[in-house]
């Protein structure tokens, strides 16, 4: 950007903030901003390469998510302060000087409350409006109107196991999908994972029709799925090697994962060493190591004892807690279902559609003792009869 063009830009940014001067840097705005080094600091400020708008747009927002979960939003809040400075367009006056409250401008005091208030995630003027922007681009997956029947084989009839079917997740959203044996829920899974085609409909992930397997889908299976010539390490990193991504990088980011769940000191085992349960925690681990949109995961818990399957999903659940990944959870399981998800959807018998959408408004962290408040159980005894009704419906049939 040239001289001239950053002093005239300069002066348009003091006239909307109240200092006298031609808004099109013509005239006394002009040579205003050229003698002051307020306007030549806010020229600098304003170039392309310093300005971070998704953090200046979660300013504006009032978002009340901490550092950590704006970087799990795409959001990178170590320029907060960066962004204020933005916003304000001016140089901190210095407190300590005497008289400094009272002649200081009330321009700049209603920007300084505006971005007080959207610290502390207090309402400021247009908040709700962004908010509701902001959710619908934050709208991760969309199963629109999905189908899926298998082609007749033997002679037989073909088979229609899941009807037209409906479903938004959203960003950061646990969900839960519960149903009797051969609903289709499977199906609906890899179906999201572009594993399998629907028959009619689509799913979209963050606007892009899904029409196979990508790396924005983690997907982790019942049954055991890590290479066996592989040891730990090498599962974990093995789809970073395939991004190209260097050995050191590759080393570091497994590690982290392995840390996370629980099994440091197993990096150099191979899978035929490893229990149930560590086999499925070191899948989970590769899954979550490529950093995908979405986490699927389908009866991932359903072979391992039950005692093992608690902890697996205290795991699971303290890491989505810590990170906030999407998560769409396949299972059997009521308990299961109720203690892992925000959302419980139910699905009737084949053909599979949904029944019943059910929130789980259980405080987190959630532990295993929140299995035995009345509200837990509440939740459990709806669901029980939801699933008994359709299960009849399967025995009638058989």
């Amino acid at each position: 950007m040239g001289r001239h063009r950053r002093i005239a830009e300069a002066a348009r940014h003091l006239h909307r903030l109240g200092f006298p001067g031609d808004p099109d840097g013509r005239g006394d705005g002009r040579r205003h901003a050229a003698r002051s080094g307020r306007g030549r600091l806010y020229a600098r400020r304003a170039r392309p390469r310093h300005h971070p708008p998704r953090a200046a747009a979660l300013l504006r927002a009032g978002d009340r998510r901490d550092p950590a979960a704006g970087a799990g939003l795409g959001l990178d809040l170590r320029h907060r302060r960066r962004a204020d400075r933005l916003v304000l367009g001016h140089r901190p006056y210095d407190h300590r000087q005497p008289g400094a409250a009272q002649h200081r401008p009330d321009h700049l005091r209603h920007h300084r409350d505006r971005i007080d208030r959207a610290h502390l995630g207090l309402p400021v003027q247009g908040v709700q409006r962004l908010a509701v922007s902001l959710e619908a681009r934050m709208t991760t997956l969309r199963i629109e109107q999905v189908s899926r029947t298998f082609p007749a084989r033997h002679g037989n009839a073909p088979t229609r196991a899941l009807e037209p079917t409906d479903l938004t997740i959203g960003n950061n959203d646990f969900v839960t999908i519960l149903g009797p044996s051969g609903c289709g829920k499977s199906t609906l899974l890899r179906i999201v994972a572009g594993l399998d085609r629907p028959t009619s409909g689509r799913v979209t992930l963050d606007g892009r029709e899904v029409t196979g397997p990508g790396a924005d889908r983690g997907m982790v299976f019942q049954s055991y799925t890590l290479f066996p010539w592989l040891t730990v390490r090498e599962n974990i990193a093995f789809g970073l090697r395939e991004r190209g991504v260097s050995e050191a990088e590759r080393h570091k980011i497994a590690d982290a994962f392995i840390r996370q769940v629980g099994l440091s000191g197993f990096e150099n085992h191979w899978p035929k060493q490893l229990s149930g349960g560590m086999q499925q925690r070191t899948a989970i681990a590769r899954a979550l190591a490529n950093d995908p949109k979405i986490l699927l995961l389908d009866e991932p818990f359903g072979a391992l004892d039950n005692q093992t399957r608690a902890l697996m999903q205290e795991m699971l659940l303290g890491i989505w807690e810590r990170d906030q990944k999407t998560v769409l959870f396949v299972t059997h399981d009521i308990e299961e279902a109720i203690f892992l998800g925000s959302r419980v959807i139910v699905m009737s018998a084949r053909p599979g559609r949904i029944k019943a959408e059910i929130n789980v408004d259980l405080p987190h962290p959630r532990s295993y003792k929140i299995k035995t408040t009345p509200e837990f159980v509440q939740l459990k005894e709806r669901l029980v009869e939801e699933i008994r009704t359709e299960a009849l419906k399967v025995a009638e049939h058989a």
